[in-house]
């Protein structure tokens, strides 16, 4: 008798859903990989559900990853070499040295698909800053140096309660209430 494949359900994150039409398009975009089962993306708790056989998912993936380095492998063959330097090796274009990292460091690369604690990108810090940059930018500065202050303490537990996993307008009010949610510590 056959062995059934290993179906594994996961749930992950997903932010910046705006309507339902965006939940369609990401679980279309999630149910038409080959070895995803089914997905199902919740847009109140901006989570997704997906169940799939990790082996074909994986592979597929891997396979994609091959043909688009093999691409910028060509594309830079075809470009003209850059002047040589009087010593040392042959200086390289960004993107070529970019291909040579992304050869070298492929299992690095692709970790995120088979240990879902790693975050698939790595610009969290990024993210953070966002908003406060939207607010500079609409507002043109802020005004006193309090009211930078407040806008920032609200922003980080937002975006703490948000990499927790909580509800955030569960813990707004909570801590409108001055019962903030503070994160489990973790001994150092």
């Amino acid at each position: 008798m056959p062995l059934k494949p290993a179906v594994k359900k996961i749930f992950i994150s997903i932010s910046g859903t705006h309507c339902a039409s965006c939940v369609s398009a990401i679980e279309n975009a999630l149910g038409s990989f080959k070895g995803v089962k089914s997905a199902s993306v919740n847009f109140a708790s901006e989570k997704a559900k997906i169940e799939y056989d990790p082996a074909l998912v994986v592979e597929q993936y891997e396979k994609k990853y091959h043909q688009i380095i093999k691409k910028g492998l060509c594309y830079h063959k075809s470009l003209d070499p850059l002047k040589k330097r009087a010593r040392g090796r042959r200086k390289q274009r960004p993107g070529k040295n970019l291909l040579d990292r992304l050869i070298k460091r492929q299992s690095e690369t692709l970790m995120f698909m088979r240990n879902f604690a790693i975050p698939f990108t790595n610009n969290l810090a990024e993210r953070d800053i966002r908003m406060n940059k939207v607010k500079e930018k609409i507002s043109g500065c802020f005004r006193t140096i309090e009211g930078t202050q407040m806008f920032c303490r609200i922003r980080s537990y937002i975006s703490s309660t948000r990499k927790h996993g909580g509800n955030i307008l569960e813990a707004l009010q909570l801590a409108v209430q001055g019962l903030p949610r503070l994160p489990n510590a973790t001994p150092a």
